[in-house]
């Protein structure tokens, strides 16, 4: 098992689909001999769920998933470093809404939810 590791399942309630702009991966590896990548495409109301972890003694993982949608990015970034406090931001469109459980930890699994305005 990796030194540190960040795993993210996005459940999609948007009501919108929401198409991968880019990801990007400063630290780390993808986990899954490098299978574990955020998707091309979540669809609304589907999930999706990728991880990145540690590729070296003493190292942390950090990354990014853009997605577009109708009305705006879905942005997505993630750090667990060797040493300090992990980290997680996301920033959705205005309106909409997102919430995630507990981030700490060496191999953190979150949980996130997009939800649409009401």
């Amino acid at each position: 098992m990796a030194e540190r590791s960040f795993g993210i399942k996005v459940r999609n309630f948007s009501g919108l689909d929401l198409t991968r702009k880019s990801i990007e991966l400063p630290h780390g590896q993808w986990s899954g001999n490098g299978g574990s990548v955020p998707p091309e495409f979540i669809p609304q109301g589907g999930t999706a769920a990728w991880e990145s972890e540690s590729d070296g003694f003493g190292t942390g993982t950090e990354g990014r998933a853009i997605y577009l949608s109708d009305a705006g990015e879905f942005y997505i970034h993630w750090d667990n470093p060797f040493v300090g406090s992990n980290s997680f931001d996301v920033n959705v469109p205005p309106g909409f809404s997102r919430t995630f459980g507990d981030i700490s930890g060496n191999n953190v699994w979150v949980k996130l939810v997009f939800e649409s305005p009401e």
